[in-house]
């Protein structure tokens, strides 16, 4: 019920919204930058069978979990959250996956940290830019 009744506050705003509502620091060294992407995953119980286990098991946490791709624009707004995803997945997978990268235009900048190298040409067969900050 909760994703129905929040399903209107997150939204992919057009690029004039985003370059709009820029923050100085990204206006200055990343103009381009549509969304800063990462997962979170959230820890769940034990599923009951053991082909649910190896989907939903994290190595990353040590746990059970349900992973999400989270994007938020540079202003901070968050503008697009996946569907949920087993714990064994990888960052490049969701991403490629969850639709993301089909609502990019023509030189826009994505902002990850290391965990997604895997989704480099993708996004370069978007005609965008993967931006991987060395302090990210």
């Amino acid at each position: 019920m909760l994703a129905v009744a929040t399903k209107k506050c997150v939204f992919w705003p057009s690029k004039k919204s985003i370059v709009s509502t820029l923050p100085q620091s990204f206006k200055q060294h990343y103009p381009n930058c549509r969304v800063i992407i990462d997962c979170t995953e959230i820890k769940t119980e034990q599923p009951p069978h053991v082909d649910q286990r190896a989907f939903m098991y994290s190595h990353y946490k040590s746990a059970f979990t349900c992973k999400f791709l989270v994007g938020i624009a540079p202003c901070g707004m968050i503008i697009f959250v996946s569907k949920a995803y087993g714990g064994r997945a990888s960052d490049s997978f969701i991403t490629n996956d969850s639709g993301l990268l089909n609502l990019l235009e023509p030189g826009d900048q994505v902002m990850a940290d290391k965990g997604f190298p895997g989704i480099k040409t993708s996004v370069n067969e978007k005609n965008s830019i993967l931006v991987m900050p060395i302090y990210a």
